[in-house]
């Protein structure tokens, strides 16, 4: 390339391009030839596209924090070969229509379930597995067996078994004494409380607290009775008298509800004071030269 060409070439770039493209070109017009376009613009990185995988990651050895809990196990009734059946009695006889709840316990776990009586009070629960059984009975609204029956049958056994229950209906009264004992002569206080008994359907004994109730205590002479009696019960169904036990040992007492129903109580026999015995002191000698040591001793007896 000639000199006035190759000058005259580079004043046209300087009056077109930017102040960055004139020094690039004069550059490349100093070696002695005209630039080219790729001499000047980087060519454009190449286009990757982007690596994917569908491996999962490997988690085998992440440790786990321990969460607090207990383990459970399934447990079944059956299909097995073992057989349990019986009756169940109240206090005027057989009982029909009764629940009959059964669980089979395996640890802290069971499986349970549920016959009702005949109308002689008979009932049966057929195969089962074998094992360790929880076996009550109830009829809503008043009879219930509270303290369930624990056996154990064989994995072919026919076990029989009769339940009784007891009646929970209507009103009772429950007396609380203290001292308890009572001391002979000495003062005491004694109190009730009044409540509805029911058997509700589940076979859970409730008493609901009966207040605004009179009740009126009898003790034919056994006891003295001081307050107001007869007296009436508070919104928990409680009453509370002061009270001297006057004959040692076990003493009737009865409360009288809202003057129609006599209910009879049992609280803790009256016991003697107890009497305190000294016995004269005695000296034990020690070794030669030695202090000696004197023992008393007392003696408490009802």
């Amino acid at each position: 390339m000639r000199a006035a060409d190759r000058w005259s070439w580079l004043a046209r770039v300087r009056w077109r391009g930017p102040g960055g493209a004139v020094a690039a070109v004069a550059l490349v017009a100093a070696a002695g030839c005209a630039p080219t376009f790729h001499d000047t613009i980087a060519a454009p990185p190449p286009t990757r596209a982007s690596a994917s995988t569908t491996t999962l990651p490997d988690l085998s050895g992440v440790a786990l924090a321990a969460v607090p809990g207990q383990t459970t196990i399934a447990v079944a009734m059956g299909p097995g070969g073992a057989t349990l059946t019986g009756n169940v009695v109240g206090p005027t006889g057989p009982v029909p229509a009764a629940t009959v709840h059964v669980d089979r316990v395996v640890g802290d776990s069971s499986a349970s379930t549920e016959v009702q009586t005949a109308a002689d009070g008979t009932w049966t629960v057929a195969h089962v597995l074998g094992g360790r059984f929880r076996v009550r009975a109830w009829r809503a609204p008043d009879l219930a067996l509270t303290s369930p029956q624990i056996i154990y049958m064989g994995a072919t056994e026919t076990r029989n078994l009769s339940l009784q229950l007891t009646q929970y209906q209507g009103v009772v009264v429950t007396p609380a004494v203290a001292p308890d004992p009572p001391i002979l002569d000495e003062p005491a206080n004694l109190g009730v409380v009044v409540a509805n008994e029911t058997v509700d359907a589940k076979g859970v004994v409730r008493a609901q607290p009966l207040p605004a109730v009179q009740v009126q205590l009898s003790g034919a002479g056994q006891w003295q009775l001081g307050g107001t009696n007869p007296a009436t019960t508070g919104a928990d169904g409680s009453a509370t008298w002061p009270v001297v036990c006057l004959v040692p040992g076990a003493n009737s007492l009865t409360a009288v509800v809202n003057a129609t129903q006599s209910i009879a109580l049992t609280v803790s026999a009256c016991s003697f004071p107890p009497t305190t015995t000294t016995v004269p002191p005695s000296t034990v000698a020690g070794p030669p030269g030695g202090p000696t040591t004197t023992i008393k001793t007392t003696t408490t007896a009802h």
